[in-house]
């Protein structure tokens, strides 16, 4: 076997042992060094070095992330936000991996709930950011109105809640809208208004809507813009 892989078997095997994505430099090397120069036939003097070398390519490959405190991240399987007390680095770079899942974890205790409340604040946290702290279709900047707002529901697709591109930045008032289906966006992210609505104060939100402000980062999937917009009768 290659070191590359041996490496990955054992960060496997180790993460599987420990029930945890998250890996301690040290007792990984006490655990499994041996068990790697086994497997890759390795003669080297400085098996460590050859590993060290062999973990930082995994991080270039994005199957591994590198947290403080000689810790690693293992991003090669989905990590269920309530499982264990998730530091928001590891969080937010799972996240960024699209491996982080939420809510699939019975709520049955209070440690369970705060895990994934932290969850969705790190994907809120995230998501105003990239959109520079402000809603994407209209002048609203104020933290306390802003909110990330899930294109394709939470009850909807469970396996999409940690998706940071079905995620938008909006305020209160255009994020109800959006959720009632009052709006939707168009292929190339055009906000599409319904037609026909009655109520004033309604159209006065709906003709805020100038253009749709793209983030920097985690720009929204077309499946789900197109899944969203299927669920409003006026875009049909």
């Amino acid at each position: 076997m290659n070191w590359r892989d041996a490496v990955l078997a054992s960060l496997r095997g180790f993460s599987q042992r420990h029930r945890s994505p998250v890996i301690e430099r040290q007792p990984f090397l006490d655990e499994e060094l041996a068990v790697i120069v086994s497997a890759t036939g390795s003669l080297g003097a400085t098996p460590a070095q050859t590993l060290s070398r062999h973990l930082q390519e995994l991080r270039d490959e994005g199957v591994i992330q590198f947290l403080e405190r000689g810790q690693y991240l293992l991003l090669d399987d989905p990590i269920d936000v309530e499982q264990e007390d998730l530091t928001d680095e590891a969080i937010d770079f799972a996240l960024r991996a699209n491996r982080l899942r939420l809510g699939i974890v019975p709520t049955d205790s209070v440690p369970t709930r705060m895990r994934r409340r932290r969850g969705q604040a790190r994907i809120r946290g995230l998501i105003t950011q990239t959109y520079g702290g402000q809603c994407a279709v209209c002048d609203v900047e104020d933290n306390r109105l802003l909110i990330a707002s899930h294109i394709v529901g939470w009850a909807e697709s469970p396996e999409h809640r940690g998706n940071l591109s079905n995620v938008i930045c909006l305020c209160r008032f255009h994020d109800a809208l959006f959720e009632a289906h009052y709006w939707t966006l168009t292929d190339d992210l055009s906000p599409l208004a319904a037609p026909g609505v009655t109520s004033h104060t309604v159209r006065v939100l709906l003709e805020q809507m100038v253009h749709f402000r793209c983030p920097n980062q985690f720009r929204p999937a077309v499946e789900f813009v197109r899944a969203h917009r299927q669920r409003c009768a006026f875009a049909g």
